[in-house]
């Protein structure tokens, strides 16, 4: 009867507890979307303090990508201690996306402060670590590919920045953001042409040949293409 009465606590406890966790990240990322749409919005300070939300009902914790975001609305709001903030948690979630980070013009308000370059040393260091992760997690990595997927990807992926200060500070219909927009189709259009033959010779690459980035590179330079090359 007492074995039987620890295995029932040990299982109501297990139950309580994974209810427990289902409930802060149902939480989370509800707070999460919230931001999204605020940003969508413009209302940059509404959608950080979202996001700060969403880190505060799981314990102050959150994802990297998500502290970025929460960063970037901070500094769109010119609460620039704040933005220096998040990147800081970011970078100790093992934030390394230097291209991303260093091309981003939500950023433009943070780079006469001194803070800014120790924020992008960090991230170098955070993306060397990273590389050396994938040479010890992927020993068959095709290293001229990788090279060509990652220029591939700053060309996908910087009008794609630009884009959003281009909308704030113009407006959508603008002969600005016109051009970003003609850049963006112009630079899809030529990724396509690039991977095609990459394609064609190897096949679909995983992460094991590519890593992490050049796989998702490759789906997002498939994703932005038109129609017919997706199907």
């Amino acid at each position: 009867m007492k074995n039987l009465i620890i295995y029932i606590l040990v299982v109501l406890g297990f139950f309580l507890t994974t209810n427990c966790l289902a409930q802060m990240q149902t939480g989370y990322f509800l707070h999460i979307d919230t931001a999204k749409q605020l940003y969508k919005e413009k209302k940059y300070i509404k959608a950080a303090e979202s996001y700060t939300k969403a880190f505060l009902s799981n314990h102050n914790l959150g994802r990297a990508d998500h502290r970025y975001s929460a960063a970037r609305c901070w500094a769109l709001g010119g609460e620039i201690d704040s933005a220096f903030y998040q990147l800081g948690r970011s970078l100790k979630g093992n934030y390394g996306l230097y291209t991303e980070i260093s091309t981003d013009t939500a950023f433009r308000g943070l780079k006469a402060d001194s803070r800014w370059t120790k924020i992008l040393d960090n991230v170098k260091v955070n993306s060397q670590k990273e590389g050396e992760f994938s040479d010890f997690r992927f020993k068959n990595l095709n290293r001229p590919l990788v090279a060509i997927l990652d220029t591939i990807n700053q060309d996908d992926q910087l009008p794609r920045l630009q884009m959003n200060e281009m909308e704030g500070k113009y407006g959508w219909s603008s002969p600005q953001m016109r051009a970003c927009i003609a850049l963006m189709s112009r630079n899809d259009s030529i990724n396509v042409r690039k991977i095609k033959p990459i394609l064609d010779q190897y096949g679909w690459l995983g992460k094991e040949e590519v890593g992490e980035q050049g796989n998702r590179t490759l789906f997002l330079v498939i994703q932005h293409a038109d129609l017919v090359t997706q199907l």
